[in-house]
């Protein structure tokens, strides 16, 4: 059982036309369609008022089910994006059950032998990933506090044009800012 339906402030002049005691009977019966409770009319205009009003109700319930459906079945696939090897459980699994059957046993003595150098220079250090964080947290905050949040979301998007729309010539004043903020990644 569903515990919401959507209310449209378009309904607001259908409700306007009826009488207070029938307004608050039409909001009743909508809450039992919601619930799945068949509506009892008492009264031809509350009646007429909710014919109008449950259509847009089915159809809203129709695309639900559709949504619920659609999200059941990539459930199923375990929400893998397609080409994703990961979206097609059942035929890896076979894959690898069919490599163990053709798989024979080998000898238990295996020798292996491994050399590490200590002397490996990582590029991706953790204190580099660390500055880099640091960095492009400040240059978020200076940019918010020149921008808003909200000009943050285009920027990250590269909604070059929105930005330019929306803030014209702070974006270009402050443009190196932005730049520089872009490219760091972290």
């Amino acid at each position: 059982m569903k515990k919401s339906f959507i209310f449209y402030s378009s309904w607001r002049s259908t409700f306007n036309k009826l009488t207070p005691e029938d307004a608050v009977k039409l909001i009743n019966i909508l809450c039992d369609k919601s619930e799945g409770i068949e509506p009892v009319f008492d009264n031809l205009i509350v009646e007429v008022a909710f014919t109008q009003i449950e259509y847009l109700m089915n159809i809203n319930e129709e695309k639900r089910q559709e949504i619920i459906e659609k999200r059941r079945e990539a459930g199923k696939k375990g929400g893998a994006p397609v080409g994703n090897e990961n979206a097609n459980k059942t035929s890896k699994t076979s894959k690898n059950n069919q490599n163990q059957t053709k798989q024979t046993k080998q000898p238990d003595n295996v020798n292996v032998n491994v050399n590490v150098n200590d002397n490996v220079n990582n590029i991706y250090t953790s204190t580099s990933i660390l500055g880099n964080f640091e960095k492009k947290k400040q240059l978020r905050k200076q940019l918010v506090d020149i921008f808003s949040e909200e000009a943050i979301r285009y920027i990250n998007k590269s909604d070059k044009s929105r930005l330019i729309n929306d803030y014209g010539q702070k974006y270009y004043d402050n443009y190196k800012l932005i730049k520089e903020y872009v490219s760091i990644s972290i």
